[in-house]
């Protein structure tokens, strides 16, 4: 039942192509892309719904790997930010539209999807990005080469510490990074690789 009703909440903008909610909170009305709040113990639910509805029979099918960690993250750049993870975090890209790219792995899945123009006109990315080490999630992404992927995050927008600052932990080689927009990641590499 609360898919249904937020479901019901969500509107469709014409102008920049994407899907939000509006919430009314304390009599402060604000506008959200992603889940917030209450929003996201139904992310899921919603996901299925959504599956359901029949414009959207492509993100069905795209959207369809049964017990597949993932997260979506919004994008100023979409190509740029999905080049990162294509290549940084060797995450093939298996579904992409106009506005949102699918990138998967058998374990998990990484949805890129531009944040619309109306929005992304007021967001500022500095050159390099400033890391947003203030965010609550840090996704890790297994990699078969630290030091390659290295070069590559420089190649594509994003950096990763140098190797003084990687540790070891369990049996894995980790270092922490960023992509070209600032959001925090973290590689982890098989200590005997």
């Amino acid at each position: 039942m609360a898919a249904g009703k937020l479901w019901s909440q969500l509107e469709r903008s014409p102008r920049d192509l994407c899907s939000y909610w509006t919430q009314d909170l304390f009599g402060r009305r604000s506008t959200h892309l992603g889940a917030v709040h209450g929003f996201v113990g139904t992310a899921l639910p919603l996901i299925r719904l959504l599956c359901r509805q029949p414009s959207q029979r492509g993100l069905e099918s795209a959207i369809s790997a049964p017990n597949t960690a993932g997260a979506v993250i919004y994008a100023k750049d979409l190509s740029r930010v999905t080049a990162f993870y294509r290549e940084v975090a060797v995450l093939p890209v298996t579904h992409s539209e106009i506005d949102y790219a699918i990138l998967e792995s058998e374990t998990f899945q990484r949805v890129v999807h531009a944040i619309p123009a109306g929005i992304a006109a007021s967001i500022d990315v500095a050159s390099p990005p400033m890391r947003r080490e203030d965010a609550a999630v840090k996704l890790i992404f297994p990699v078969p080469s630290i030091d390659a992927s290295r070069a590559l995050a420089a190649l594509h927008g994003g950096a990763l510490n140098p190797p003084e600052r990687e540790w070891q932990f369990r049996g894995r080689r980790i270092c922490d990074g960023h992509d070209p927009e600032g959001n925090v990641i973290q590689l982890r590499e098989h200590a005997g690789a």
